[in-house]
């Protein structure tokens, strides 16, 4: 949600309501969180993939 057009963000507000607040730092926090509490469920970044 974090580089939502203006106009999805739109229709998703429309649709959903308010939309919840996104950043690309939440997001690499909350993956490697997810990484920490079960490393065998979740898949591994893609080589060469960033998010930082």
């Amino acid at each position: 949600m974090a580089d939502l057009n203006p106009v999805l963000r739109t229709l998703a507000k429309l649709i959903y309501g308010a939309l919840p607040a996104a950043s690309y730092e939440d997001a690499v926090k909350n993956f490697k969180k997810a990484i920490s509490l079960a490393p065998q469920c979740v898949a591994l970044p893609c080589d060469g993939a960033t998010a930082e």
